[in-house]
């Protein structure tokens, strides 16, 4: 039996520390290849397997410092040691870095893919997006069919919303491979926003085809078929996606919305405070949940929802809006409903009516508060007002407070409304003019 070469010793080394990789025993692959390293510094092959498991665990600072050391004794043309720095560098976020070695890999070989793939990601990092899409678009004439590239220019093109562009390139890259999942998603992206919801649906089911357990996929067809109405449809794809992600934010507030649409407020509900569950202060989520609690009349969970909301945000308009018309609404949290007008009144700084001579004189106050309160929430608040007084037949009264929302809004429907109503029972009256 002869003595091994250097070679032989390097090789065997090599082949056991990838053994060992794929065991994931990463440290008995490391020290394996350090004690080959005491005994042959110079090997380029040693330094850049031992760099390529350090990438491996994601310790990209470390392999920079092997690949560099491999790059003083690395006699291939290929520039493999400085493409992969480059690579480190992007996962570093360190893009002005790694431009630099994908410009260096490129001098000795301009039509290396790889080398401009990377060039184009680390200058679109860096807001360059004229040269990047000029890299991509070089890599693509050297290999048309690189679907790798050519998803990353479908991709920049959906997230610039220039839809058929985007299109133009998903197409190119599924010439190049029918079967790639993440293609086929892209492209459904672009017929959802584009609302060609059957054509989305064909393309998203096939995608699914492909990687059924996609919760993104999942998701986007649960939010095809909610487009289109199909709730049981969509309850189905968005269940199926928090099957394997339970805490997936965007599928539970999918699911809630279809459930509205089905009309179930209660599984709504449930779904939202799911949700709530992971993101309790969510602002958007809180005024649904208060929304659904006020229709079905649960007063006390709805204010409880709103106030959550004005702890935190005190000038959020919708749950100032939302707390108002459960305090007027609500029986239990006020028993008297003119007290609750009263209380309306002070909130949003309009006198009340006690400290007003005559109907004229109030609506004078109202007016002159106009400027000081976001016309939003006090059209909704005089419309409410409006409302309760004519519903209490005190019709004076609500006719001044449409008045002032007409004043605001002359196109405002609730109050064109409300003084229809009010001319009909005028008119039984006797009384012919309330304009």
């Amino acid at each position: 039996m002869g003595f091994e070469n250097n070679d032989q010793i390097i090789e065997k080394t090599i082949l056991a520390a990838k053994e060992h990789v794929e065991s994931d025993n990463y440290t008995e692959a490391i020290n394996d290849l350090k004690a080959a390293l005491q005994d042959y510094p110079d090997n380029s092959d040693l330094l850049k397997e031992t760099a390529e498991i350090y990438m491996h665990i994601k310790d990209y600072k470390t392999a920079v410092e092997y690949y560099e050391k491999a790059l003083k004794f690395e006699v291939s043309t290929e520039n493999f040691s400085l493409k992969r720095i480059g690579k480190c560098y992007l996962k570093l976020r360190k893009y002005p870095r790694a431009e630099y070695y994908y410009q260096e890999a490129l001098k000795s070989n301009p039509d290396d893919q790889y080398a401009l793939d990377g060039l184009g990601e680390a200058l679109m990092e860096m807001n360059k997006f004229d040269e990047a899409v000029g890299y991509w678009e070089r890599a693509v004439e050297l290999a048309p069919t690189n679907v790798f590239v050519l998803n990353k220019l479908a991709d920049f093109y959906r997230k610039k919303e220039d839809w058929f562009k985007a299109i133009d390139y998903y197409n190119r890259a599924l010439a190049g491979n029918d079967r790639n999942s993440y293609t086929l998603r892209g492209l459904g992206e672009c017929y959802y926003t584009l609302q060609d919801y059957d054509k989305a649906q064909e393309i998203l089911t096939k995608a699914l085809e492909f990687n059924s357990r996609s919760v993104y996929i999942l998701t986007s067809l649960g939010d095809v078929f909610r487009r289109k109405a199909w709730w049981n449809k969509s309850i189905e794809f968005y269940q199926r996606a928090l099957f394997y992600e339970p805490e997936n934010t965007y599928a539970l507030r999918g699911l809630a919305d279809a459930y509205r649409g089905k009309e179930w407020s209660r599984q709504a509900i449930d779904t939202w405070v799911r949700f709530l569950e992971i993101e309790p202060e969510n602002s958007y989520i809180l005024n649904r949940v208060g929304d659904l609690y006020r229709r079905e009349g649960n007063w006390e969970n709805a204010l409880a929802c709103y106030e959550k909301i004005l702890s935190s945000h005190p000038n959020d308009k919708y749950a100032l809006k939302g707390k108002y018309i459960v305090l007027i609404h609500s029986q239990s949290q006020v028993k008297d409903k003119r007290k609750a007008l009263e209380r309306m009144l002070n909130k949003i700084r309009i006198m009340t009516y006690h400290d007003a001579n005559t109907v004229e004189e109030e609506k004078n106050m109202i007016e002159k508060t106009l400027n000081q309160v976001d016309p939003t929430l006090l059209i909704s608040t005089l419309n409410q007002l409006g409302d309760e007084y004519r519903l209490s037949g005190e019709f004076d009264r609500a006719l001044t407070f449409y008045q002032t929302v007409l004043h605001m809004d002359g196109d405002d429907q609730h109050a064109q409304q409300g003084i229809q109503k009010l001319k009909k029972v005028y008119k039984m009256d006797g009384f012919n003019d309330v304009d």
